[in-house]
């Protein structure tokens, strides 16, 4: 009886280990070169450049698109976020944000008239935002502030961390006097009132606090009310002319980060709009029938709306919701997304695993199984979303660790983990679609730049570029500017060994395979 089981359990360790490598959707040569390396070093205190295999050294990094140019069948462009919107209100789907569905129509036909309603309060090309709730009113106001073309999108996250920002301004040089704000709101705007920034505020949720209405010489607004002050005064909306080249320059969204600011351009957006769609296999690519559930952090405010500009590129619908609170589980179940996108945090806090005992095996097993790339067949058999076939996992640096196998073996999806940083569009580094590699301990995440950047490292420490490890930096088409603050985007040669390279408040190591390994 002992020799039969000894026989069995060795005849069943020879049958996984033949059968469980012919079920992996990828051969692991394919993980082996996952960046292009520059043949030189700058310098000895730097490595070489990587950039990502999509994009080899020799051939321009992603900046756009590739649209058609108007009238034109064979020449492109690298488009702008009027592109984006002007797609989706061809062939979109509707967008669902604070549990309301609202058709691409009907969102184009708000836009437009709050657009013309705006031009009648103000003639900067700034508009202030403090909001940090989302449904169909901030979402309105998100839109017209930056993808119509007409505004610029200024979002305040603390109206106190401004106040310097603001201080330091000449009152003939300030670019903003309108802020959108939700009445009960209106108190923490008191520091950036007592400097006489803005002329007019308008109340998202009418409710206007009179003793602050009072208090200043400020004209406040009620958003409903805002198209019968205009009456008989705005014409119909006209789109504006971005055409031109120089659009792909044009400033159209600030961000504050504390006491920072920083600024970006309809090119930094399309460029990591482009990154992202491009850089997915064929057979696994966006598509206009998927439907996209984005979970909005607001510290990551800049990552939600490139997400959103490429919902609007593919033309599939959207759902919007909040981190605050969230249940993960609960709004894939209600909502039945195929594309989720969400923090590091959220992923953590749903992706523990369930008490009874038989699910604790088969996580186990279906973690062994993706840690082999074997991912597709026994997460098909288990997994609770059918219509799950990819999510995106956003984490900043130092942020908590993702068991990244854990995710992928509740949920039975490839996950593309992404490092955002602040004064960047979208995610630095981005792991390859099928890398289903589990990482040792001391590493707390990997992945090769997006497209339209490329990357290296310079001594820090003990950490030498002689051997691939150090402090990363980072240069590319996707990177903001900061307008107050440090400058961080063009740092000093005896910081990055030449300008244009920003430094960032990451170390780790690039690995033989071309992915940059951060240190915990």
């Amino acid at each position: 009886m002992f020799w039969k089981v000894v026989i069995t359990g060795f005849l069943g360790v020879l049958l996984w280990l033949y059968f469980v490598p012919l079920y992996a959707d990828i051969d692991p040569l394919a993980l082996d070169e996952q960046a292009s390396v520059s043949a030189t070093r700058p310098s000895p205190r730097e490595s070489a450049v990587y950039r990502s295999v999509d994009v080899p050294h020799g051939l321009p990094l992603t900046t756009g698109l590739r649209l058609l140019r108007h009238g034109s069948r064979y020449t492109t462009t690298d488009g702008n976020l009027q592109d984006c919107w002007d797609l989706h209100k061809e062939a979109g789907k509707a967008v669902i944000v604070g549990g309301e569905k609202i058709a691409r129509g009907e969102l184009a036909e708000r836009v437009e008239s709050l657009v013309s309603g705006l031009k009648m309060l103000t003639s900067f090309h700034w508009l202030g935002v403090f909001d940090c709730e989302l449904d169909v009113c901030s979402l309105s106001v998100q839109l017209a502030g930056l993808f119509t073309g007409d505004f610029g999108l200024f979002q305040i996250s603390d109206p106190a961390g401004l106040t310097q920002y603001a201080a330091s301004q000449e009152s003939e040089k300030r670019d903003v006097d309108l802020v959108f704000v939700r009445g009960k709101d209106t108190k923490n705007l008191l520091s950036l009132l007592d400097l006489g920034i803005f002329a007019t505020v308008v109340v998202l949720d009418d409710f206007i606090d009179e003793d602050i209405a009072n208090a200043f010489p400020v004209k406040f607004v009620k958003l409903s009310e805002l198209s019968e002050l205009t009456a008989g005064k705005k014409t119909a909306y006209t789109a504006p002319d971005l055409t031109s080249s120089k659009t792909y320059f044009k400033q159209c969204l600030r961000i504050q980060k504390d006491d920072r600011v920083f600024e970006f351009t309809h090119g930094n957006f399309v460029s990591i709009v482009a990154s992202q769609l491009y850089s997915l296999p064929a057979g696994h690519s966006w598509k206009p029938e998927d439907k996209v559930l984005i979970v909005v952090d607001h510290a990551e405010f800049g990552h939600y709306l490139a997400k959103l500009a490429m919902c609007f590129v593919v033309g599939c619908e959207t759902a919007i919701v909040t981190s605050a609170g969230i249940d993960l589980d609960t709004q894939i179940r209600r909502l039945a997304p195929s594309i989720v996108h969400a923090s590091d945090a959220v992923w953590s806090s749903n992706s523990t695993v369930p008490i009874a005992f038989y699910d604790v095996i088969l996580n186990n097993v279906a973690e062994s199984w993706f840690s082999t790339g074997s991912c597709t067949q026994l997460a098909d058999w288990r997994r609770q979303f059918k219509q799950l076939r990819l999510v995106y996992s956003a984490g900043t640096p130092g942020s908590e660790r993702l068991n990244h196998n854990a995710v992928q073996a509740k949920y039975g999806v490839r996950l593309i983990q992404e490092l955002v940083v602040p004064g960047i569009l979208g995610p630095v580094l981005k792991t390859n679609f099928y890398d289903y590699r589990v990482v040792g301990t001391n590493v707390h995440r990997r992945g090769v730049p997006a497209n339209c950047l490329e990357v290296k490292v310079i001594d820090h420490g003990r950490r030498l570029a002689d051997k691939r490890e150090g402090k990363l930096h980072v240069r590319g088409f996707n990177i903001g500017k900061s307008i107050s603050g440090v400058s961080e985007t063009v740092s000093s040669p005896a910081d990055s060994g030449e300008p244009g390279w920003m430094p960032l408040d990451v170390v780790g190591k690039f690995g033989t395979d071309g992915c940059f390994y951060e240190y915990v």
